[in-house]
This record gives C-alpha cells, sequence and structure tokens, in this order.
C-alpha cells in the first residue's frame, strides 16, 4: 500500500563510504525507507564518481564527461539512488561542529572505509557515542579487528583471494580466476544492511546502540563453508573444475546460434538426462554406454560437449532453454549486458526503472531484489545538492554559519569544480 510507512521509516543514516558495499548498504537502507544522508567532498570523493576531472569515458552517458563529471558517472548514479548528499569536508576543523550536530540526529552511521579511518576523523565509536548514546554504528573492514591482519587494507578482488574465493574457480589449469564483479561487495552490503536493521530491532526493545564490525572477508566465506568443513575433515582440497561439477552432468554452457552465444544445460537427475535427450529428438542417446549414468557422463564429458553442441549450435539460445524447461531441464540463456538491459521480465516486474537525473538525463537504472508498490526510486543526488538544507534543517546551523563553511570550501554545493 503507497500511503503505508516504509519499514524505516523515521531512521536517519549517515553514509560515510566509496565505491560498492558501502553505498549499496546505505542504498537498502534508503529503499526501506531511511533518509540516508551522504557525506563526501571534492578533496574526499566517493572513488565511484570517478576523478573530478573524468577519468574512464565509459562511465558516462554518451561517453562525455561533461563539466561535472563526478554528477554523470553511471557507476556511482546506479549505486546512490534515493540520497541526499552533503558536501562536507570532514578534515577541516570549521567542519566539526556540524558533523557532531549531524551526528546527535542520525540514528546509524555507515563506513566502509579501511579499519581507523574513522578514529583518524574523530569518528570512532567512542566519539559517536559520547554524541548520541544509542547510535548504530555498522564499520565495514577487510579483517575485523584482532590478529595480525586487523589494519590490511583492500578492494573486492583482493578480498576475494583472501577469502579463498578466488581458488574455487578457474578451470582446472591451475590458474586462479577472480570473478569478475568483485562479489564481497554486494554480499557485505546486503549482511551489512540486515545488521543494522537487526540493531534497530534490538534497540527499539532495549534503547542500547552498538558497534556493529562487519568483516567483508567473513562474510563471503561463508557462501562455502562446505569446502572448510572437508578440509578439516579428511584434508581434502576443492580443486577449480570450471563450469563442471560432480553432482550433474551436463553441467555446462554450450554455443548455440550466432557469434558468442551460449546456453546453460544442467541435468542433476537422470530424469533430467533423459529428458534432454528427448528434447535433442535422440532418445536413444540417453542409453549410448558413454551417457547411460552420471560416472559415464563425467569421464566422457568432452564427448557429450559435442553430441550437445551438435543440437544447440543451431538454435536460437533463447528457444533452447524454453524448450528444455518446458520438458523440466534446468537450462537458460546465457544473457550479455544488452539481454539483461532488454530483458521484458524485468521491466514487467518494475527491476528496471526510467529515471531523469539532472546531469545525466533520462537512463535505465536496476533495482534490488525487493521492491514496494507504488514506490519509485529518485535519482542519484548530484555532489552537495542537499548541503543547504542537510546543514540548516538537520544538523540545524543559523545561516551565517552555513555561509562560512561554504565560502571556506569546508562545504559545498552543486557547481563548477573547483
Amino acid at each position: 500500500m503507497p500511503d503505508r510507512p516504509l519499514p524505516l521509516s523515521g531512521v536517519r543514516a549517515l553514509e560515510i563510504s566509496t565505491a560498492w558495499a558501502g553505498p549499496m548498504a546505505g542504498r537498502i537502507l534508503a529503499d526501506l525507507g531511511a533518509e540516508v544522508i551522504k557525506v563526501e567532498h571534492l578533496d574526499a570523493i566517493d572513488n565511484w564518481r570517478g576523478a573530478v576531472t573524468g577519468d574512464d569515458r565509459n562511465r558516462y552517458p554518451d561517453f562525455q564527461p561533461g563539466l561535472r563529471p563526478y554528477d554523470r558517472s553511471a557507476w556511482f548514479n546506479t549505486q546512490n539512488l534515493g540520497k541526499r548528499s552533503l558536501g562536507l569536508d570532514l578534515k577541516a576543523p570549521s567542519t566539526r561542529p556540524a558533523i557532531e550536530a549531524l551526528v546527535r540526529q542520525c540514528d546509524v552511521v555507515v563506513s566502509n572505509f579501511a579499519a581507523g579511518a574513522l578514529g583518524r576523523l574523530g569518528l570512532a565509536y567512542e566519539n559517536l557515542v559520547a554524541l548520541r548514546p544509542d547510535v548504530i554504528l555498522l564499520e565495514m573492514v577487510v579483517t575485523g579487528e584482532g590478529g595480525p591482519m586487523s589494519d590490511m587494507r583492500g578492494v573486492g578482488p583482493t578480498m576475494e583471494a583472501l577469502a579463498s574465493m578466488t581458488g574455487l574457480t578457474g578451470y582446472g589449469d591451475g590458474i586462479p580466476q577472480r570473478t569478475g564483479p568483485a562479489y564481497v561487495d554486494p554480499i557485505g552490503a546486503l549482511n551489512g544492511a540486515m545488521a543494522v536493521m537487526l540493531a534497530l530491532y534490538h534497540r527499539r526493545r532495549t534503547g542500547e546502540g552498538q558497534r556493529i564490525e562487519l568483516a567483508q572477508r567473513e562474510s563471503l566465506m561463508h557462501w562455502y563453508g562446505e569446502r572448510f568443513l572437508a578440509q578439516a575433515e579428511d584434508g581434502r582440497e576443492t580443486a577449480p573444475t570450471g563450469n563442471r561439477t560432480p553432482r550433474a552432468a551436463p553441467h555446462d554452457a554450450y554455443r548455440t546460434l550466432g557469434e558468442d552465444q551460449w546456453v546453460a544445460i544442467a541435468a542433476f537427475e537422470e530424469a533430467q538426462w533423459t529428458a534432454l535427450c528427448a528434447a535433442m529428438e535422440r532418445p536413444a542417446l540417453a542409453q549410448d554406454p558413454r551417457f547411460q549414468d552420471l560416472e559415464t557422463r563425467q569421464k566422457n564429458h568432452a564427448a557429450l560437449r559435442l553430441e550437445i553442441e551438435a543440437w544447440t549450435g543451431t538454435r536460437d539460445k533463447r528457444a533452447v532453454a524454453e524448450l528444455l524447461q518446458r520438458e523440466g531441464v534446468p537450462a537458460a540463456p546465457v544473457s550479455s549486458g544488452r539481454d539483461v538491459h532488454d530483458d521484458p521480465q524485468l521491466a514487467a516486474t518494475g527491476f528496471i526503472s526510467i529515471l531523469d537525473h539532472p546531469a545525466a538525463g533520462r537512463h535505465r537504472y536496476q533495482g534490488l531484489p525487493f521492491r514496494f508498490d507504488n514506490r519509485p526510486p529518485t535519482p542519484a543526488p548530484l555532489l552537495g545538492q542537499d548541503t543547504r538544507h542537510v546543514l540548516a534543517e538537520v544538523a540545524r546551523l543559523s545561516d551565517r554559519e552555513i555561509a562560512a563553511l561554504l565560502e571556506s570550501g569546508a562545504a559545498l554545493e552543486p557547481g563548477e569544480p573547483t
């Protein structure tokens, strides 16, 4: 119901973060109804805005950075929907009263800076609690406190390697492979947002705030705990096997009609293998001695690929997947970026929204896996878009105090780069 408050209506969060994990956690909180105030400044800009003067042109609409590239970056604009932007230099002594006033008015503080960074800004948990005793701090670090790697810095790919995920991905040639999109960031964001919700629930019951330390390495490791259990039980190390798995055959991506077009097919049960053969109009293949059971199909996987691709290679990937789905065989077209962009299912479910951004123009934006009825998202903010409003209405600074911060450059509003 559009007239019902969202789950986090009335909650205010101060986001001091950059790139993906922290901003996505803030975005989730915003989608759940929280007011999220993102703090950044030209001297400490969210690196997903890109360089102040522009950098990789692939980030920008029509490959044009424009006068203010940091307001046109697709990376930033897709992960900061629904937030307010406060342009404030956290390191400037003159901004300290404003920062302290903001903390007193915020329920949650979110940060994904390196371990110790908040302390150097005078915003460690003990500093925050002195300003607001029931504050909730979400600190998203690499490894967490304690041990020799407490101060370790990291980004998505290095955290994947540290968490052992990189050792699980590859094609059996001994070369570890990163996943590509750096899974650790969105996983950390989802875990972080859930932890904040639990802390808010706890505070509502007890009145107590708390510090949440989310070690992003650990948030990734629980996805494949069976690997660690197997190693501890009998010393067995799981080797990378590409798309193959010991539980199914076939289990791979197969070439289809067109250049670099593929369909993913899996058969976990004999009935699915039989149904695949029937769909290929080769029912006798199910009884071929090379493929008559899981063990023989695993052993003869190269020959199995040739048989399947002789059929898929002359057909459209979507048609193959739809046919196999009807026959009860797990299958899906391997979607390209263009396929996802134009996917009618995503448009029908509301996952894709069309938004007008004041600097980037009119574009499609991806949503989150949950949505509330008739609650369309709002575009990501321009750098400093809400500075005057936040300082006046939230921090409750006077017009003279705000003007002094703006004139000194310690605070900024939208405008030309300096």
